[in-house]
């Protein structure tokens, strides 16, 4: 899978420097407990997602960070395999996924919309948040 960026926000992005895994382009990241960006994790752990990576950044490099943009998979082969108006969550280490979260206590979070098969638009917010207590409650949102 090789994500592309389409478009994004500019006055919105910023860039923060890599944790000691590094990131790739397209991942959903977040930040570390030292300011650094890494790979946001959901759903049981929930560190909140603040945008996606435009590129790959090993430890220590810094790395542009999108909270709004238009992502495209070159490979026609997209995480999601999304319908148009598809909701897109944070899955598990920093991945983008069509499946909603609904073990005990997991954390919903939505990213964005799939506007095809191979293309979204992502607008990460800091809420909502919702939080499934049981596998076959509604989602409360926070």
């Amino acid at each position: 899978m090789a994500i592309l960026i389409l478009d994004y926000e500019r006055r919105r992005a910023f860039t923060l420097i890599a944790d000691a895994t590094g990131v790739a382009a397209g991942d959903v990241v977040g930040v570390d407990n030292t300011g650094k960006a890494t790979k946001a994790n959901g759903p049981t752990a929930a560190k909140q997602p603040i945008g996606i990576a435009a590129h790959a950044a090993s430890s220590g490099e810094r790395v542009l960070i999108l909270p709004a943009c238009s992502i495209y998979d070159d490979d026609q082969s997209p995480p999601w395999s999304a319908n148009v108006g598809d909701r897109l969550y944070l899955g598990a280490t920093g991945t983008i996924t069509l499946t909603q979260p609904g073990g005990d206590n997991d954390i919903v979070v939505v990213l964005g919309t799939a506007i095809s098969a191979s293309k979204a638009v992502i607008d990460i917010q800091p809420v909502p948040f919702a939080v499934v207590s049981g596998a076959s409650d509604t989602p409360k949102y926070l």
